[in-house]
C-alpha cells in the first residue's frame, strides 16, 4: 500500500510539471498540489518548488493563490534556491479573479468593558512584548496620547553630555503635562514614548524618569547634531497614557499584560474587531555575493497588518527614516518583480531593495498607511554593493510617516539608472521623493535617476519642515525631474518647496513640472552646481514664488522659459540673487494681485544687472487658474517666450478606471 501511494505521489508530481501548482486557504502543505489538492501557505508553496528543484523535476510553472485569507505568522525568506531563470521565471501569482491576502494580523479575544467605557482584553502570548498598532478594519487606531490633538511645547531643554557619543535631556513641560504624568504609577512612565517633531526629523523615545518638583522629564540617547537638537519651542507628544481618555484611542500595557481601547460612538464589543500586527516582516528575498536571487515575480497578492517594536533604544533623528527596514526587503537580487501587489498597514517602510539589486521593478501596486515611507532604493553606506536600474512605475503611495513622520514616498540612495515614474503620492509628512545620498560635492554614485510624470501633493502638512516634492543631494548628473505636477506641500516652519535641490546638488534638469500651492515656493536651491530649471509652471507660492540660498564661485543654475504666476502679495525672490552665479532668462511673470518686482527692482534695472534677459511681466492667459486649469490661450505671451505647452493630466498612475479612481481617494 505504502508504495501505491508513493507512486500515486510520484505520478501527481510529474503531472504538475509546466503547469501551476495551487494552493487555497484550506488547503493541506502534504498535499500534491494539484487543483484537487491544495496546498495550504507560502511557505508550503516555496517548500515543494524548493524539493522538486532537488529531485530534478521541471518545475511548475506558476504558483497561483485561491482567494481567501492566509494567515502569516512568521517572515517568509527567499534565497538563489528558489531562483527562476529568463525564459522561466519563478511566479508567485493570485489565481484569476482572485484577491488572496497574506495577513500578519491578530484579531484580539476576550473584551470586556472597564472602566469609564473603556474595553480591556488580555494582552495575547504571542504578542507578550506589546505592539505599536491596532486596527479597526482599515482604521489605525490612535494611541492614546497628551495633548488629546495638536502638540505639546518645550519650555526649556538641558542637554547633558554622556560621552561616546551619548546624551542626556531634561525637558522643562506644562503644568498640565506634569499633572498627568504625576498620577501615573512610576513603573508606568517606562512604556510611555515621547515624540519629538524637530525641523525635518523625528526623535521617538522613551522616558526615563519624571521630576515632579522640577516639572521636568529626563530621556537619553544618541548625541544630536547641533543644527537639528531639541530646544525651547520644540514640539512634541507623548504616547501610551493607560488612560485612553479620547474615544477611539487605544493602550498597551506590557507590565499587565493588558490592552485597552476607548470605542468611538456605535462601536459595540458585538460589531468591533480589533486586530494587532506579530510580525515585523513579510518577506526578505536574498541571493549571495556571487550567486543573485533571480527572476522571481509576485503578482497580485496583498500583505497587510506588520509590527514595529519600538527598540529600547528608541528611533534616533535619521533624515527620511533612512535607519528603519522595510516588511519586504530584497538585496543581492536580480529581476525581481512586483506587479498588482498591496502592502498596507505596516510599522515601517513598505518594500526595500538594498544593496546589489538590479534590474528588478515594482509596478501597479497599493502601498498604503505604512509606518514610514513607501519604497527605498539603494542602502544608506556607499561602500556596499550599489543597486540600480529598479523601474518603480504606476504605483499608488499614500499615507505614509504614521509611526516615522520623516519618512518620503519613495527614498533613492546610492544608485543609478532608476525610474520613479506615473506614481500617486500622496499624505505623507516629509518629502515625496528623495533622490541622492551625499551631501556636498564628494563623489557620487547617483546617476541618470528619472523622475516623470509623478503626481505628488499633500506633503508636509504642517508637521516638519526642510523638505520638497523632490528633494535632491549631492553630484547626480544625467538625473532629469520631469513632468511632474505637484501642490499642497505645506512645511510647519520653513522649507515646503516643490523643486528642491539641497546639498550640493549638481547637473540636474527640471522641465515640465507644474508647481502649485506650496508654502515656500516652487523651487529653492540651497546649494549646488549646473542645475537646468527650464519650462516649469510655477503657480501661488506662499511667502515668495523662488528662492536660492548660497552664493558659491561658480554657475550654479540656470533658470530659463518658466511661467511664475501668483495672486498675492509675496515677492518674486528671496536670497542673494543679485550675488549667485545663475543664468536667468525668458521667463514669464505675473503677480495677479499686484506688482512684480526682482529683490526691490524693476525688471528693466534687475535685466540691466545681467539677469532675466528676454523676460516679460505679463499675463500668460492661463484658461482658468482659479479651477486649476492652465492651459495657455494660443495669443499668450509666454509661448512667444519660448515656452513649450504640456500636458500636466498625464502626470499620476495611467488608466482612466478603477485605479484611476482609487488614485484619486474616490
Amino acid at each position: 500500500m505504502r508504495y501505491l501511494i508513493l507512486l500515486v505521489l510520484v505520478l501527481n508530481v510529474e503531472a504538475l510539471a509546466g503547469e501551476t501548482l495551487h494552493v487555497a486557504p484550506k488547503g493541506d502543505d502534504s498535499a500534491i498540489g494539484d487543483a484537487a489538492h491544495p496546498l495550504a501557505s507560502f511557505s508550503g508553496a516555496r517548500d515543494t518548488l524548493r524539493r522538486l528543484r532537488t529531485e530534478g523535476r521541471v518545475l511548475p510553472e506558476k504558483v497561483e493563490f485561491a482567494d481567501g485569507v492566509y494567515p502569516h505568522s512568521s517572515c517568509l525568506s527567499f534565497d538563489s534556491r528558489d531562483s527562476g531563470s529568463a525564459e522561466k521565471p519563478v511566479i508567485y501569482a493570485a489565481a484569476p479573479g482572485s484577491h488572496p491576502i497574506f495577513d500578519a494580523g491578530l484579531k484580539i479575544e476576550g473584551w470586556k468593558i472597564a472602566a469609564n467605557a473603556v474595553w480591556e482584553a488580555p494582552l495575547p502570548k504571542e504578542l507578550s512584548a506589546g505592539i505599536e498598532a491596532l486596527w479597526i478594519k482599515d482604521r489605525r487606531a490612535t494611541r492614546s496620547r497628551y495633548p488629546a490633538t495638536g502638540f505639546a511645547v518645550m519650555n526649556e531643554v538641558e542637554i547633558l553630555p554622556l560621552g561616546k557619543g551619548r546624551e542626556r535631556e531634561v525637558i522643562a513641560l506644562d503644568a498640565q503635562l506634569c499633572k498627568r504624568l504625576a498620577a501615573l504609577p512610576v513603573a508606568q512612565l517606562r512604556q510611555l514614548q515621547m515624540v519629538v517633531y524637530h525641523k525635518w526629523d523625528v526623535t521617538r523615545r522613551r522616558i526615563l524618569s519624571f521630576d515632579p518638583g522640577k516639572g521636568s522629564i529626563t530621556t537619553e540617547g544618541g548625541t544630536m547634531a547641533k543644527w537639528n537638537s531639541w530646544g525651547k519651542g520644540a514640539t512634541f507628544l507623548i504616547e501610551n497614557f493607560p488612560s485612553c481618555e479620547q474615544a477611539g484611542e487605544w493602550s498597551c500595557d506590557v507590565d499587565a499584560q493588558i490592552l485597552r481601547y476607548h470605542p468611538l460612538p456605535g462601536e459595540t464589543l458585538a460589531n468591533t474587531e480589533l486586530i494587532a500586527p506579530r510580525l515585523a516582516n513579510f518577506l526578505r528575498l536574498s541571493g549571495e555575493s556571487g550567486k543573485p536571487l533571480q527572476h522571481l515575480r509576485f503578482e497580485g497578492l496583498s500583505f497587510a497588518h506588520a509590527q514595529g517594536l519600538l527598540p529600547e533604544s528608541g528611533y534616533e533623528p535619521a533624515q527620511s527614516a533612512a535607519a528603519m527596514g522595510a516588511v519586504i526587503e530584497v538585496e543581492q537580487a536580480r529581476h525581481v518583480d512586483f506587479d498588482h501587489c498591496v502592502i498596507r498597514h505596516t510599522g515601517s517602510w513598505g518594500i526595500f531593495f538594498k544593496n546589489d539589486c538590479w534590474d528588478s521593478s515594482l509596478r501597479h501596486c497599493h502601498l498604503d498607511d505604512l509606518g514610514a515611507g513607501a519604497i527605498r532604493i539603494g542602502a544608506n553606506d556607499v561602500k556596499v554593493p550599489l543597486s540600480g536600474r529598479i523601474i518603480i512605475d504606476d504605483n499608488i503611495l499614500t499615507r505614509g510617516g504614521r509611526v516615522n513622520a520623516s519618512a518620503c514616498g519613495v527614498l533613492l540612495t546610492h544608485g543609478s539608472d532608476n525610474q520613479i515614474t506615473h506614481n500617486e503620492i500622496h499624505d505623507f509628512f516629509y518629502t515625496g521623493v528623495s533622490v541622492g545620498w551625499v551631501w556636498g560635492y564628494a563623489p557620487s554614485p547617483s546617476k541618470r535617476n528619472l523622475i516623470a510624470y509623478n503626481h505628488i501633493h499633500q506633503i508636509g502638512q504642517g508637521l516638519l519642515s526642510d523638505m520638497g516634492g523632490v528633494y535632491t543631494l549631492g553630484a547626480s548628473e544625467g538625473t532629469v525631474v520631469a513632468n511632474n505636477v505637484f501642490h499642497d506641500i505645506v512645511s510647519h516652519g520653513y522649507g515646503g518647496w516643490a523643486l528642491y535641490t539641497d546639498e550640493g546638488s549638481t547637473g540636474i534638469i527640471f522641465e515640465n513640472n507644474l508647481v502649485r500651492g506650496t508654502k515656500t515656493g516652487g523651487f529653492h536651491q540651497h546649494y549646488g552646481k549646473d542645475n537646468i530649471i527650464r519650462n516649469n509652471i510655477f503657480i501661488e507660492g506662499q511667502e515668495q514664488q523662488l528662492q536660492a540660498t548660497r552664493v558659491e564661485d561658480h554657475l550654479s543654475f540656470r533658470f530659463e522659459h518658466n511661467l511664475i504666476w501668483w495672486a498675492n502679495v509675496s515677492p518674486a525672490l528671496r536670497g542673494p540673487w543679485d550675488k549667485i552665479r545663475h543664468e536667468s532668462g525668458s521667463n514669464c511673470y505675473w503677480n495677479a494681485a499686484g506688482k512684480v518686482d526682482f529683490l526691490g527692482r524693476t525688471l528693466e534695472a534687475w535685466q540691466k544687472a545681467g539677469h532675466e534677459q528676454g523676460s516679460l511681466i505679463a499675463d500668460p492667459l492661463f484658461a482658468a487658474p482659479e479651477r486649476g486649469d492652465f492651459r495657455l490661450d494660443p495669443k499668450s505671451p509666454a509661448l512667444k517666450l519660448g515656452f513649450r505647452p504640456f500636458d500636466p493630466t498625464q502626470a499620476g498612475v495611467r488608466g482612466q478606471g478603477e485605479w484611476r479612481r482609487l488614485a484619486a481617494g474616490e
